[in-house]
């Protein structure tokens, strides 16, 4: 049978990969690899939900990690009651 990536003429971007999930947490480091062996060559993830919360930190972490993920960070609509200057003051990227 044919190899279904035989067929790809160019690389792939996922524009919501949301690899600091928990179901990650045992083989994140795996997953990532394969993703590159699939020419996954830029993954982007939006850190979403409460603003306070450090939810906002792992797509960030995970953008300084690898060089071909990039961290979003942003506040959801329903979660914008929550913005305040406490959460305008984190610090997401060194």
């Amino acid at each position: 049978m044919k190899d279904p990536q035989d067929n790809l003429s160019q690389d792939v971007v996922d524009s919501h990969a949301p690899l600091d999930g928990s179901e990650y947490d045992a083989d994140r480091d795996e997953v990532i690899a394969r993703a590159r062996d699939a020419r996954h060559r830029r993954n982007s993830h939006v850190g979403t939900g409460d603003p306070t919360a450090a939810r906002w930190r792992g797509p960030s972490e995970l953008a300084e990690k690898h060089d071909d993920i990039y961290a979003g960070i942003g506040v959801h609509p329903h979660d914008a009651r929550l913005f305040d200057e406490r959460a305008g003051r984190q610090k997401l990227v060194s």
